[in-house]
Parts: C-alpha cells; structure tokens; sequence
C-alpha cells in the first residue's frame, strides 16, 4: 500500500501469462509486479525481522497483514507511451489512459 489519491496498488497476480502480453491494461489502473517477493524482500531489508523466510511464512498463512517499513520508501509512477529498445528504436504504445491529449 502506497496513499495516493488514484486507489491505484501495487499487486501479485495469478495471471502471470500476462507479462508476455504486448498489451498490459488489463486491471483497473492497479499495477501487476512480476516479482513481489523479490520486491518485498528489498522494501523490507531494513524492517528487522523481515526476510525472505518471514516473508513466505506470512504468505503463507493466507491472511492479509501489514508491516511498517522501518524508513519510507519514495513511490514515482511514470506513464510512457514512447520508448526505445537497445537498438535505439522507437515504439509507441497507445495513450490507453489519455493522457496525452
């Protein structure tokens, strides 16, 4: 959970098949991470107690839980719809969000 005034939320998914897609809008302005575990693990190295191990135990358990970080962390969401591959070529993606108009 990070506050912001969107209700937009950083999530697993079960769909992970959907990382594969070129097209990614497929939730409600939520952002899927393709890795939660490994992104729990860093945003936790400094909260004592909380290591990987912790961290699947408390998955495991199924029930939602909330630890505070021992320092904040800097949330910067940034919308593209221009980018370029290692090449140095340039895609657009649609606007699906219209923000660019």
């Amino acid at each position: 959970m990070f506050p912001n005034e969107h209700l937009v939320y950083l999530h697993d998914t079960p769909s992970k098949s959907l990382f594969d897609q070129p097209g990614r809008a497929f939730s409600s302005g939520c952002i899927r991470v393709e890795n939660p575990f490994d992104l729990a693990e860093r945003l936790l190295e400094k909260t004592p107690g909380w290591d990987r191990s912790r961290i699947m135990r408390d998955v495991d358990t199924s029930r939602t839980s909330r630890v505070n970080l021992a320092e904040p962390v800097a949330v910067m969401l940034l919308y593209w719809t221009a980018t370029t591959d290692a090449a140095g070529t340039v895609t657009f993606r649609e606007d699906i969000y219209q923000r660019m108009q």
